[in-house]
């Protein structure tokens, strides 16, 4: 029978001897960056491409679910907007997302938007995706710029680190 190891100790300026130490009597594994934890890639570093992979892998698989060919584009701006641009939203609220990794979702949606396939080139967008992604008074669809819902969201995340409430996180 296989044991899993739910736990890890993951050790920050402790001497090896006395992490070894440490995580044995605790019963669980020593660990090292980089590793997820809530599905969010942990660093002592930048987050590099290859930790956000699995965030363009869960894009492609619902959109591969989809049969995109029997929507119309409404029904294809509708799941845009709702699933598509809420898959990152987890990453984004803790973690400076890497512009190729917003790109290759925007490409994503983009193709899906337009054409329903996993790829679209210039040629079958009808407008620019700029524009498609401005307030519908500006002549846009609302669909959200993935960059700049980064910035305000970790901005968000900031603010709330320097309030002056005190939440117990914040220890």
């Amino acid at each position: 029978m296989r044991t899993i190891t739910i736990t890890t100790f993951l050790p920050i300026s402790i001497p090896t001897a006395e992490a070894n130490g440490l995580a044995s009597s605790f019963g669980t594994t020593l660990s090292s960056f980089p590793q997820t934890y809530l599905g969010l890639p942990l660093s002592s570093h930048k987050i590099s491409v290859s930790h956000c992979l699995p965030l363009i892998s869960s894009c492609d698989k619902y959109i591969s679910g989809w049969q995109a060919s029997l929507l119309n584009r409404v029904g294809r701006l509708t799941l845009c907007t709702s699933v598509l641009s809420a898959l990152p939203l987890h990453y984004m609220s803790a973690v400076n997302i890497p512009k190729t990794i917003i790109k290759a979702t925007d490409s994503r949606r983009c193709a899906f938007f337009w054409t329903g396939d996993e790829k679209c080139h210039g040629s079958k967008c009808l407008v620019a995706w700029e524009t498609v992604q401005a307030p519908k008074d500006k002549g846009g669809l609302r669909i959200k710029d993935l960059e700049l819902q980064n910035r305000c969201l970790l901005m968000k995340f900031i603010n709330k680190l320097f309030t002056s409430d005190d939440p117990s996180w914040k220890d």
